[in-house]
């Protein structure tokens, strides 16, 4: 298995990459794995993304193995806290917060990777 060196985590936008929305493949999704495949030609590249998610979701992944590499990625580009927003009271401080627990849970679990906000 190749090794991944650019991680992507994150909600939908995330999930899409792989052509899938809630682990279901959709043919109109084909064109952004397409495009995804084509950027990461040698699958050194990993979409860890799932409609719906919020940063407490992730963060509970991140917290129960989400990111056991053997060797963790270069890159860790981060897409998460749009479904935050005016979810269950959740306002930008919230989301805010949310958003620097995710990243100091991936700067502490994988040192020396770097974290890309989009």
């Amino acid at each position: 298995r190749p090794r991944c060196r650019t991680l992507f985590l994150g909600d939908s936008i995330t999930e899409a990459m792989r052509g899938t929305q809630f682990g279901e493949h959709y043919d109109e999704l084909s064109a952004r794995r397409n495009v995804f495949e084509r950027w990461f030609p040698l699958h050194e590249a990993r979409a860890f993304g799932i409609s719906g998610d919020r940063t407490q979701n992730l963060l509970y992944r991140l917290c129960n193995g989400e990111l056991s590499f053997r060797h963790p990625p270069g890159v860790v580009v981060l897409c998460i806290g749009t479904n935050n927003l005016g979810r269950d009271q959740d306002n930008a401080v919230d989301t805010f917060l949310g958003i620097r627990a995710v990243v100091l849970e991936i700067l502490q679990r994988l040192p020396g990777t770097r974290v890309l906000l989009t």
